[in-house]
C-alpha cells in the first residue's frame, strides 16, 4: 500500500467532501496506487426488493491521478451484483451516466456516488431499463483471454421488414456463407440458408465489395432469448447449452457443423446466434440481432495432432467436448457484430425518402464531385453511379478524398471502391467513360446514365454539360449542375424541372447576373482569374489549375449537398432554379450566403 503522502491533494479534497455528504458508509479508506487512488463504499437499498438484493450493497471505486478529468469507475465488491443492464459483463464495472455532467471540481465526486447510489436502486426496483427507452443489447464483451479479438466485426441487415421471415424460424438453425473482405474491415454474413436448403436472406451488400472475396461456410440458431442472468449472455458453454436445453432448442449439431466446416484459410469458425429484440423497452419484437461465436476449427485441429481423414472427426469432437475449446466450463469467445441496415446504419443523418432511394448519376468525380459522392453515400444513398475518366495523380490529392493508394487509377473507380466499403449496403459503382458518350446500347457510361434517376454534373465540361442537358430533357430525368470559382468563393447551381432544362435555367440566371439583378456583378462571375493566381504543378505541366483550397471546396460542398436534398425532396413537376452561394470569411469565422435562388420556367 501506498502512503497517504502519495494521494493528490484534488482527489483528497473530493473524498473529504463526499465523507461529508453522508450519502454512503466508507467501508475501506482511500489508498493510492501506481495510476489512481481507489476506495470502497456501501449503500443501504430496501430489503426485500425485485431483484433479491442484500440490504447492502458494497462497490469499489477508482478515482485515476488526473481526477476531475478522468473517468471515476465503480466496481461491485461481491457477486450480487452482476447480470444487469448498464453493466459490463465481464468486470461487473457500472455504466453511468455521461460523467462530462458532472462538475470539474471537488464536488464531482459526490455527484458520481450519487449517480452509483440511484443506479444501484433501479437495480434492485429493475428499473435499469425503463419502458420507452430504447432496448440496449445484453454485454458480450470478452477483453480478456479472447484470441478473436481482433477478428473483424460481422455485419448484417435486419430489420422490421426481414422479422417476418425469422420469426416462425425460432428455435431452429441452418448455415450461413461468410466473406471475409478486407476492404471493408468486416466478414460479412452473405447469405442465410435452413437446414433443408431453403434459402431465407440475402443482404445486399454491394457486389463491388463480395465479388473477389474468398467466402466460407458457419452455421447459424435461432434462440427465443439469450439471457441466463437477468440481463447477462452465457458465459461458458456450460451456461449456453444449459440455456438451450431450458428452451429446447438442440445447439450441438450447428456448433458441430460450424466447427467441421470451418475456414481452413484462417483457422476458425463462426456460429451465429440470433435472437429476436424489441426496438424500445417493452415494446414488441421487431428484429433479430446476430452475435457470433469464434473458436478453432477441426482443421486447425487436424494439423495440430497430424491427423488426416474424416474416420477422426468423431475423436476430434469429443476431445474438444470433453477438454478443448467447447468444454462445459470454458469461456465462450463471443466476437464482434454490427446491424448495418439502413434503418439503423443512418440512424444518425439519414436523408429521408424519396432522394435515398433514387438512383443518382455523378458525372465529374474531382474535387467537388467526390465530395458531394462521398457526403451521398455516408447519408445512406441506396444507388450511385459514378462517371470520370481521370486517372488519380498526386496532384489532385490536395484537394481531393482519395489517397496516394489510388494514384493511376480512374477517379470514377477508385472512389466506387472506397465508397462501397464505407456504406456496404449501398451500389457504388463507377465508369471511367466520358460524356457525351458513344451511341452505342453496350456503351458502359451510356447504360450507367439511363439506369440514374438523378443526374449531377460536376465536370465543368460545357460541351458534357450541354448533352446532359439534352439528354436529361428527352429521357425525363433531373439534371443538376454544380461548379465553383477559382478560389471556392461562388458555388453555381443550376437545377431543371419538368418544364426547364438545366440549360435554360442556367442561361436564365447567366441572363440576370449579366443585367445586374442579382448581388453578383458580371465582372466577378464572368471575369478570369488573374494569371499569377493559377496554379502550375510542376515544370513542364502544361495543366494549370485554379487555386481554391480543399477546405473552401468542403465548405461550399456542404451547402450544395444540402441545396441538391431539398431539391430532390420537391415533385419533378417543379420549376427549374439557379441558385448563387457565396463563401464568406467574416470577423466571427467563415459563414455561407445564399445570393440567389430563383426558379425558372
Amino acid at each position: 500500500m501506498a502512503t497517504a503522502s502519495l494521494i493528490p491533494a484534488t482527489i483528497r479534497a473530493a473524498y473529504e467532501a463526499l465523507k461529508a455528504a453522508n450519502i454512503c458508509t466508507v467501508t475501506r479508506a482511500l489508498e493510492s496506487g501506481e495510476a489512481s487512488c481507489t476506495f470502497q463504499l456501501a449503500f443501504n437499498i430496501a430489503d426485500p426488493n425485485t431483484e433479491n438484493l442484500p440490504g447492502t450493497i458494497e462497490l469499489r471505486v477508482v478515482i485515476p491521478h488526473a481526477f476531475p478529468f478522468d473517468t471515476i469507475t465503480f466496481f461491485p465488491v461481491g457477486d450480487e451484483l452482476q447480470g444487469f443492464p448498464h453493466q459490463e459483463t465481464e468486470s461487473g464495472k457500472l455504466c453511468l451516466p455521461s460523467d462530462t455532467k458532472a462538475p470539474f471540481d471537488s464536488s464531482r465526486l459526490v455527484q458520481l456516488v450519487q449517480w452509483a447510489h440511484e443506479w444501484v436502486q433501479d437495480a434492485a426496483n429493475g428499473t435499469l431499463l425503463k419502458p420507452g427507452e430504447p432496448y440496449e443489447l445484453p454485454d458480450f464483451r470478452l477483453e480478456k483471454g479472447n484470441p478473436y479479438n481482433n477478428l473483424p466485426p460481422v455485419p448484417f441487415a435486419e430489420s422490421g421488414t426481414t422479422f417476418p421471415t425469422w420469426e416462425p424460424r425460432i428455435g431452429q438453425s441452418g448455415t450461413v456463407q461468410f466473406a471475409k473482405c478486407k476492404d471493408a474491415g468486416a466478414i460479412l454474413a452473405l447469405k442465410f440458408s435452413a437446414d433443408d436448403g431453403t434459402m431465407l436472406s440475402t443482404p445486399t451488400f454491394t457486389p463491388e465489395l463480395t465479388s473477389k472475396v474468398h467466402t466460407f461456410l458457419g452455421s447459424w440458431i435461432l434462440l427465443p432469448r439469450i439471457t441466463v442472468v437477468r440481463h447477462r449472455p452465457p458465459k461458458s458453454y456450460e451456461e449456453l447449452f444449459r440455456l438451450c436445453g431450458s428452451l429446447g432448442v438442440k445447439i450441438v449439431r450447428p456448433l458441430r457443423r460450424a466447427w467441421a466446416i470451418g475456414n481452413r484459410n484462417e483457422h476458425f469458425g463462426l456460429l451465429l446466434i440470433g435472437f429476436p429484440i424489441p426496438r424500445v423497452v417493452g415494446g414488441p419484437f421487431s428484429e433479430v440481432h446476430w452475435q457470433p461465436i469464434a473458436f478453432p476449427t477441426q482443421e486447425k485441429l487436424k494439423r495440430s495432432f497430424h491427423r488426416k481423414g474424416k474416420a477422426d472427426e468423431g475423436r476430434l469432437w469429443n476431445e474438444e467436448t470433453a477438454g478443448g475449446c467447447f468444454k462445459p466450463s470454458k469461456p465462450i469467445l463471443w466476437a464482434k457484430s454490427t446491424n448495418v441496415d439502413h434503418s439503423r446504419q443512418y440512424a444518425r443523418g439519414e436523408i429521408p425518402a424519396p432522394a435515398k432511394d433514387l438512383a443518382i448519376a455523378i458525372v465529374g468525380c474531382g474535387a467537388l464531385g467526390s465530395f458531394i459522392a462521398e457526403a451521398l453515400a455516408r447519408s445512406g444513398v441506396r444507388r450511385l453511379l459514378l462517371i470520370d475518366r481521370d486517372i488519380v495523380e498526386y496532384g489532385n490529392l490536395a484537394r481531393h478524398s482519395l489517397d496516394g493508394r489510388h494514384v493511376g487509377d480512374t477517379k470514377a473507380t477508385a472512389l466506387a471502391h472506397r465508397l462501397a466499403s464505407a456504406n456496404p449496403l449501398t451500389r457504388i459503382t463507377g465508369h471511367p467513360g466520358k460524356v457525351p458518350p458513344s451511341d452505342r446500347p453496350t456503351d458502359d457510361t451510356r447504360r450507367a446514365l439511363e439506369q440514374a434517376d438523378v443526374l449531377i454534373d460536376c465536370s465543368t465540361d460545357h460541351g458534357a454539360f450541354l448533352w446532359l442537358s439534352r439528354f436529361a430533357r428527352s429521357s425525363h430525368k433531373r439534371l443538376a449542375s454544380l461548379f465553383i470559382d477559382a478560389h471556392a468563393t461562388l458555388l453555381t447551381l443550376a437545377l431543371s424541372g419538368r418544364h426547364t432544362s438545366c440549360n435554360r435555367a442556367f442561361e436564365r440566371l447567366k441572363s440576370a447576373i449579366a443585367e445586374g439583378r442579382t448581388p453578383v456583378s458580371a465582372q466577378e462571375y464572368f471575369g478570369e482569374p488573374p494569371e499569377g493566381e493559377i496554379v502550375i504543378l510542376g515544370a513542364g505541366c502544361w495543366h494549370p489549375t485554379f487555386p481554391a483550397f480543399n477546405r473552401h471546396i468542403w465548405q461550399v460542398g456542404c451547402s450544395a449537398v444540402d441545396l441538391l436534398l431539398s431539391w430532390l425532396q420537391r415533385p419533378y413537376r417543379c420549376d427549374g432554379c439557379g441558385i448563387l452561394v457565396r463563401r464568406l470569411e467574416t470577423e466571427k469565422g467563415p459563414a455561407i450566403d445564399i445570393l440567389w435562388n430563383e426558379p425558372y420556367r
